[in-house]
């Protein structure tokens, strides 16, 4: 070909063609042609080459093979790999992070929009070798053609300086060049995968360190690349985010939770889930992100295998049959095969399915469907789509019969399949309603469960063992042969010999061993499913849904927490619901704090107070009422208050209670507080609320919250709970921690909720247990509490059920309240109960002469608080001696009413002296005596009953701040003693003021408690709300 000549005055004078490069003019002065070129050149990605070594060298080869009149006249270049196709490249950016010492015009797309220019200031394009241009055989060819079409030759410093297609040879050494190039790179390639495949089964990490790993860099085996500090790596656990690997893949596979969900879930706490470290500013850091969750869930190195060839060259994913695994764990695993394949399983099912719930985006869309690809075409498999009709929505199959590879494979697919969306729903919600979460359910599925599949995973599990230890004594035997080696005798023929002998041998036992992992590879490969577990079922809770009165997201929540799948059969008109029951599934429902089962926190915005005795480490304070802690802040929440968080609820605020829970004066005020004053009782402005919880019970009652939490040392909950007609839970003590709550006597102190009804203290009650180590009585309850105590609801619960009547100290002691006590009584009787009456505690008169409990709670008051106080680092108040200098300080403001007797007595007990310290100890053992195995246990066992019931407290009485509280009675004392649980649940109203009950047990009895509780609530529905009326009725 001939060379264009340029634009003209680019070269001076008209002379004959140069022989060299014909067409191209030369001046008449000097005989020699002008030829303006322009510089091509190109290095790979910075990882694996320096440009700014490799760009000059290469400049440095054009120069030196320039001819004659050649000069460069500009010059281009790119950082790139030359393996993209053409119409990708000279688009990039790294030639910006580099000083390369070599002038850049632009790169290739700004070289061949030049060569396109008729005045283009250059004749050539010269690059230091052909495969500059492209590695692989056609681009390049495509790269010379393009510019060759305008005129413009490309030239090679390691060719000849010209290129005339007429010449064969020169062609052909060009072809050579090209094909010789792309060889090279095809070889590079090879070898490379070849030393990643060993590297791979070695064990070896390559690659970004997934979440949950830490690199650990190992010496190069190679000494001479370890003498240049060059390092192989391997993976370790990171104690930090390693536990939410397999969180992640549980919640994926049990809940069925889309990456979205996923990544929203994690980024609700940052401090329990914290994201991915940033890996060279690649990765994203401060959040989660769907594709990091996408990203982790494919990963299967967190099988604890290394594993290469996941995806082909253009970045997809390869089959994973096709993959290479290394033959043993290389590092630590974080989930096992089967969970892994398990995730993977769950992207094909929901794959092109829209996670969670509301309309698309798409304009024209009018209706959500529920069931949204949950329900299946029994006959093809494929979802069914949502289908609006005037005045039905249906579900139908797309199956598309004009296709002849389907309409083959399902000859008898019937066309136009159609099925409602009501009856789908009713058969999902009897379904749940029924076999799920109904009582009855284990007795309905029992049938369907025959035991094979229990059999086959027992017997695929003893295979499996077998393979290992089979495996595992080949390795014993091959070590023990290395060990022979190193013991060879001196003898040099015998050691040959014997070194022969042992080689041999190892070489079989290797053999076996390969042949064994292999075995148990495919073994592993062909694991049955799981056996099923009926026995699951009864971890769930026990609940009366009914799905259309839940939230749409609730439900689709739901279904997708159980994988339910709705199989559709046209041809005799049945679906089909099934669900999957993990016991990780059941273990997410029970757990508190966490998801219930329509997967939102138990509590979710739902307003509590706490009494202020309670602490939280927020811009609320925390004083027991009294002035004396008035903008002091606790170091941490309370360990309820950080439950009650954890759990979704909204804390509003704190509670007035009677000053120090009742425990500062001899005859005080129930619901008085040098802070928050006199508490008022809802149903009748002048009576009093009773306490110490006043205001937990009165906000209750008044419609403030939706529950409150208080506290007992002896009838703090169900008192205020009986007078202001709620129910008030006192838990048994170790069931709810007393962490960060203001003391009185950690033998008697307990936490529990104050609500409405029985259901929603319940239901709070089961986001307030478990075991806290700051509190070691709640180790006692270790596998004795509930997550969920609504499963124990039942309107039936009085039905066969024994229950004691207590008539002595603990009743009697008002006659308008035995009125309700028997009319109560008479209830239980008639919805089945059977009344043992009376039932009276053995010890009952004891009970009531013992002064024990006093010594009790004066000796701990003062080295409980003490030691409260001490932790709180009040800057002023330290001590209980500090408290009572105080109210002396302020008597005005503390004392207008009432003293300080209790304090005082209080702080006379000599923590110290032995005698004292016995006398305390001897209190504390008859006090859990009298009430419990000699008191509420012993009447249990004699009369053989399931709970002892008798009424809370005498009617309100009017408020008097001069002479104190005219309280009559109540029948707290017995499980306060013993540290059980009781229930005040409301019965009547004598006088238009509220009267209540109180249900006891034995320890952890709460279950049978609530039972009963409310079953009693179903039959009498005594509550009524408050009509704040001042002045009451006198009595």
């Amino acid at each position: 070909m001939a060379l264009a000549t340029t634009a003209e005055g680019l070269h001076r004078g008209a002379g004959t063609m140069n022989p060299i490069v014909p067409g191209t003019a030369t001046t008449a002065e000097a005989g020699v042609p002008s030829l303006p070129v322009v510089f091509w050149g190109r290095c790979s990605t910075a990882q694996l080459q320096d440009p700014t070594l490799s760009i000059p060298k290469q400049l440095t080869d054009v120069r030196e093979k320039l001819l004659p009149g050649m000069f460069i006249a500009a010059y281009y270049w790119d950082i790139e790999s030359g393996a993209k196709e053409l119409e990708e490249r000279g688009y990039g950016h790294a030639h910006e992070l580099f000083e390369v010492p070599v002038p850049r015009d632009g790169g290739l797309q700004d070289l061949l929009r030049e060569a396109t220019r008729p005045d283009r200031p250059f004749v050539a394009v010269v690059c230091a070798s052909i495969d500059r241009g492209a590695r692989e055989w056609i681009p390049a060819l495509q790269l010379e053609r393009d510019l060759e079409r305008h005129g413009v030759p490309l030239l090679a410093a390691n060719e000849p300086m010209t290129f005339d297609r007429s010449n064969p040879s020169t062609v052909l050494l060009r072809r050579f060049n090209m094909a010789l190039a792309e060889w090279y790179r095809l070889q590079l390639l090879a070898e490379s995968r070849k030393g990643i495949r060993t590297h791979t089964m070695q064990g070896w990490s390559w690659g970004p360190v997934p979440y949950g790993y830490l690199a650990e860099k190992v010496p190069h085996p190679v000494p001479a690349r370890r003498a240049e500090g060059k390092t192989k790596t391997r993976l370790v656990v990171d104690p930090e985010r390693a536990p939410v690997v397999p969180l992640i893949f549980h919640w994926r596979v049990d809940l069925r939770l889309g990456y979205q969900a996923i990544a929203d879930r994690l980024n609700a706490d940052p401090v329990a889930y914290p994201p991915a470290r940033s890996v060279n500013g690649h990765r994203s850091a401060g959040c989660w992100q769907v594709g990091t969750v996408r990203a982790l869930l494919q990963n299967p190195k967190y099988t604890g295998y290394m594993v290469w060839g996941v995806r082909k060259g253009d970045r997809r994913r390869k089959d994973d049959s096709e993959w290479v695994w290394s033959p043993e764990l290389s590092h630590p695993p974080l989930v096992t095969r089967e969970l892994w394949r398990q995730a993977s399983e769950v992207a094909h099912e929901t794959e092109r399915t829209r996670q969670g719930h509301g309309m698309n985006r798409c304009p024209g869309t009018r209706h959500t469907y529920v069931l949204r690809s949950h329900v299946r075409c029994s006959i093809c498999g494929r979802r069914m789509v949502g289908k609006t009709r005037p005045g039905n929505v249906y579900y139908r199959c797309n199956l598309n019969h004009s296709d002849p590879r389907t309409a083959g494979r399902y000859p008898d697919h019937p066309k136009g399949i159609l099925v409602r969306e009501d009856l789908m729903h009713w058969a999902v919600e009897t379904f749940f309603r029924e076999h799920v979460f109904g009582p009855r359910r284990l007795e309905l599925l029992s049938d369907q469960f025959d035991g094979a599949s229990a059999r086959a995973y027992e017997e695929h599990a003893a295979r499996v063992s077998g393979l290992e230890a089979r495996i595992a004594a080949a390795e014993k035997g091959k070590r023990r042969l290395v060990g022979e080696l190193e013991s060879l005798p001196d003898d040099e023929e015998l050691a040959a010999a014997m070194r022969a002998s042992i080689q041999e041998r190892f070489g079989e036992r290797d053999a076996e061993r390969r042949a064994l992992v292999a075995e148990l590879e495919t073994l592993r490969s062909q694991q049955p499913e799981a056996p099923e577990n009926p026995a699951l079922l009864e971890e769930l809770p026990t609940l009366a849904i009914e799905l259309r009165d839940l939230p749409e997201a609730v439900q689709r929540e739901l279904f997708a927490a159980f994988g339910l799948v709705v199989r559709y059969d046209k041809r005799c008109k049945t679906a089909e619901v099934c669900v999957t029951v993990t016991s990780r599934l059941a273990a997410e429902l029970q757990r508190a704090g966490q998801d219930t089962v329509v997967g939102t926190p138990l509590l979710h915005g739902i307003p509590i107070l706490v009494k202020d005795n309670i602490d939280t480490h927020d811009r609320m304070h925390t004083t027991a009422g009294s002035l004396a802690l008035l903008g002091s802040t606790p170091p941490q929440d309370s360990a309820l208050a950080a439950r009650l968080r954890a759990a979704g609820a909204v804390i509003l605020g704190k509670t007035n209670l009677t000053e120090w829970a009742n425990f500062r004066a001899a005859n005080p005020s129930s619901g008085w507080s040098g802070r928050g004053g006199q508490c008022l009782n809802p149903y009748a402005l002048d009576r009093n609320p009773c306490g110490s919880s006043s205001g937990s019970g009165a906000a209750v009652a008044a419609n403030l919250c939706a529950a409150a939490l208080g506290t007992e040392t002896d009838g703090s909950i169900l008192c205020p709970s009986g007078i202001n007609m709620v129910v008030g839970i006192k838990p048994t003590l170790g069931l709810t921690s007393r962490a960060g709550v203001i003391p009185i006597s950690h033998n008697q102190d307990t936490v529990g909720p104050m609500a409405r009804t029985v259901a929603d203290a319940a239901a709070v009650l089961g986001a307030l247990v478990g075991v806290d180590p700051r509190d070691p009585a709640t180790t006692g309850s270790a596998g004795r509490f509930f997550t969920d105590y609504t499963r124990f609801l039942d309107p039936n619960g009085l039905r066969g059920a024994r229950i004691g009547v207590i008539r002595q100290v603990f009743a009697g002691f008002q006659d308008k309240v035995d009125v309700v006590y028997d009319a109560a009584i008479q209830a239980m009787r008639a919805a089945g109960a059977v009344i043992v009456d009376p039932a009276d505690l053995p010890d009952v008169q004891e009970i009531a002469a013992s002064g024990d409990e006093n010594t009790v709670l004066l000796f701990d008051f003062k080295a409980d608080l003490n030691a409260y106080l001490a932790a709180r680092r009040d800057p002023s108040i330290h001590t209980l001696q500090d408290l009572i200098d105080f109210n002396n300080a302020h008597a005005a403001q503390e004392m207008p009413f009432f003293g300080q007797e209790v304090f005082l007595q209080s702080q006379a007990v000599d923590l110290n002296d032995p005698a004292t310290i016995a006398a305390y100890q001897a209190a504390v053992a008859n006090d859990k005596r009298l009430g419990g195995r000699d008191g509420i246990d012993a009447a249990l066992s004699t009369f053989g009953l399931d709970a002892l019931v008798a009424p809370t407290n005498g009617l309100a009485w009017k408020i008097d701040l001069l002479d104190g509280d005219r309280f009559l009675g109540g029948s707290s004392t017995p499980t306060s003693l013993a540290g059980y649980p009781a229930i005040n649940v409301p019965a009547a109203f004598s006088f238009g003021l509220p009267v209540g009950i109180t249900f006891m047990g034995t320890a952890f009895s709460e279950p049978a408690l609530i039972k009963l509780a409310s079953g009693f609530e179903a039959v009498t529905k005594a509550r009524r709300p408050p009509k704040f009326l001042s002045p009451s009725l006198v009595i």
